[in-house]
């Protein structure tokens, strides 16, 4: 999380941006441990949950505490390696789009996803491009898509209030999709 959240900082050249690490229920110290990452860091806040409620109810606590007119979700094991977020934010001045997301890449930078799709002949929502590698994405960066991940996605404030969050019914799957 300490890493996810230093890479992001240290990247982005989005000034006013608004960090809430939301702690899905850690233990206790190693909470106060994250904490001591970011004293002297306005940008950061931090917020407990006291037992793990899962993603969907993470998120929207963190929504909820948030005060900037985009949300961004970011998973803890994400690692910015440049600065991406204002293209993502670029995006979203389209009123059409209602959530935008980076190309995610593994380590070994093939692509985690360039977007989520779903099967023409049915079934659940999957990754589009993973494996394959990074340039496979780039004629991809204007494409519209039904959902994204929220592994890394931005959508405007008042659009995630108007869908009201993530469904909670969802556990360990298809919350991001769903919303």
């Amino acid at each position: 999380t300490a890493e996810a959240v230093g890479s992001l900082l240290s990247t982005t050249s989005v000034p006013d941006i608004e960090v809430l690490v939301v702690d899905n229920g850690s233990p206790v110290d190693l909470g106060q441990e994250l904490v001591g990452w970011f004293v002297g860091e306005p940008r950061v806040r931090y917020r407990r949950l006291p037992v793990n409620l899962n993603f969907a109810i993470a998120c929207n606590v963190g929504y909820a505490d948030s005060t900037g007119e985009h949300v961004l979700f970011l998973n803890n094991d994400t690692r910015s390696g440049s600065d991406w977020l204002p293209g993502v934010l670029a995006h979203l001045r389209d009123e059409s789009v209602a959530g935008a997301q980076p190309v995610l890449l593994y380590p070994d930078a093939t692509i985690q996803t360039a977007g989520t799709v779903f099967p023409s002949s049915g079934g659940l929502a999957c990754h589009f491009l993973t494996g394959r590698p990074y340039l496979d994405a780039l004629p991809a960066g204007q494409l519209r898509f039904h959902a994204a991940t929220a592994a890394a996605l931005c959508m405007r404030a008042v659009d995630l209030a108007a869908l009201e969050g993530f469904d909670p019914h969802y556990v360990n799957g298809m919350e991001d999709v769903d919303l």
